[in-house]
């Protein structure tokens, strides 16, 4: 068999919310981890100490989240004729946002190799796609 999420909140809270961004207009920026189209899987998850964990186990002494769907946020959007200008991946949003250019700038204000090496491997690891 198959995993379908579905998280019935999430419509109601969207239908609420761009109603609400068609009677007052302005812009919103959704920032988390998530996929673009309906897929079947399951993306609930437990983070503790920077690794995943079991989300039923130690209850409170773990960060739990789940992948948001970008697509239907988008799909929901413009059915209230509202303009979505995403989604867009992390990398590419950082690098319209001028990553490299800070990083430029810090690297030109540096001199010890290790320094240079965290800062162009931080920009990798927040940028590539094959992070």
């Amino acid at each position: 068999g198959n995993t379908m999420e579905n998280c019935p909140s999430m419509e109601n809270y969207l239908d609420f919310f761009l109603r609400r961004m068609q009677e007052q207009p302005g812009s919103a920026l959704f920032i988390d981890y998530g996929y673009n189209a309906t897929t079947y899987g399951d993306t609930f998850q437990a983070v503790a100490h920077h690794a995943f964990a079991d989300p039923l186990e130690n209850p409170g002494a773990q960060d739990l989240t789940a992948h948001v769907n970008f697509g239907m946020i988008k799909e929901f959007a413009q059915q209230q004729h509202l303009h979505c200008a995403g989604p867009i991946g992390q990398g590419e949003f950082l690098q319209n946002m001028g990553i490299q250019i800070r990083a430029e700038k810090l690297l030109a204000q540096v001199s010890d190799p290790q320094e240079k090496f965290e800062i162009t491997s931080g920009v990798h690891r927040l940028t590539a796609a094959d992070e």
